[in-house]
């Protein structure tokens, strides 16, 4: 359902990546002729797929002091979007309300006191703040919520930097001194986060165990996470494997035991996973109300 709505708003639905991308076209040109913008809005709390509207809304002509109008390139869909829609979420924005809380866009005007905080027409930027609704093709925000990110990035990277990635940082930052060489064990291993910590992990010459869901053949989906961690030693085996004594003589075998456990599943393989860790490590648990 959600999908069908994103259809009727025009934009392209790219499934393999979990993203909106919004008719990715850098170019300024034609930019005063953009009058309206088609946004996805709810006027109340509920599912999604119920409670979003394709609503076109008026651009301004002009902006004025600390106003970026934004024409937007790429928009994710992450749970907390879904949840902040239902409500459920930690921050309830103010209604109504356009989905989306992280994004790319392209910077078509600047009002006087945005130039003079070095924001110009061309410059790629992201979102810095929640319920900012960034399903949308295009809208005016302030300075205050946005930052520039560098052009070569790729659109759909940039797009998730502020939440994803940000949120796979803290998680090997905040919890436990990780030195090169100390191992981190997760779960999820293919989600977004998941790749983001097997990426910032490598580079730090920290190593990786990543359980994957089991599936018929598990081959090419472990061939590109060891390929994200090739910096450093990437593990990856399948949630079925991992309790075996197979698995663990394995992973004895090639590295340290894991300093910090990120578990995203729960149940069983939560379990696994924290049965795997060294004593006094420290495991990442999601909240449960």
């Amino acid at each position: 359902m959600l999908s069908a709505l994103v259809s009727r708003a025009s934009f392209g639905l790219s499934k393999r990546c979990s993203h909106f991308l919004l008719g990715q076209n850098n170019a300024l040109s034609g930019y005063s002729t953009l009058t309206q913008a088609k946004v996805l809005r709810h006027h109340e709390f509920g599912a999604p797929e119920s409670v979003l509207r394709v609503e076109t809304e008026d651009l301004p002509a002009e902006v004025f002091g600390s106003e970026v109008l934004v024409k937007m390139l790429a928009a994710p869909i992450n749970p907390a979007d879904e949840n902040m829609i239902a409500g459920t979420y930690g921050f309830r924005p103010a209604l109504p309300a356009v989905g989306g809380n992280e994004g790319c866009g392209l910077v078509l005007a600047v009002g006087p006191s945005a130039a003079r905080c070095g924001l110009a027409p061309g410059d790629r930027v992201i979102f810095t703040q929640p319920g900012v609704g960034t399903w949308r093709t295009a809208g005016v925000f302030d300075a205050s919520q946005l930052a520039v990110v560098p052009s070569d990035i790729a659109i759909e990277y940039s797009a998730m930097i502020s939440v994803t990635a940000m949120s796979a940082f803290r998680m090997l930052q905040d919890f436990v001194e990780l030195r090169p060489g100390d191992a981190v064990i997760q779960n999820a291993a293919t989600s977004a986060v998941g790749k983001c910590i097997i990426a910032l992990a490598a580079e730090r010459g920290v190593s990786t165990i990543n359980v994957i869901r089991s599936r018929p053949d598990p081959t090419d989906v472990m061939r590109r996470l060891r390929t994200i961690g090739s910096k450093s030693g990437c593990v990856v085996i399948t949630e079925d494997f991992f309790p075996t004594p197979e698995c663990q003589r394995m992973l004895a075998s090639e590295l340290p035991a894991p300093k910090l456990g990120l578990n995203a599943v729960g149940g069983q393989s939560a379990v696994e996973l924290i049965r795997a860790l060294e004593r006094l490590a420290v495991a990442i648990l999601p909240k449960v109300d």
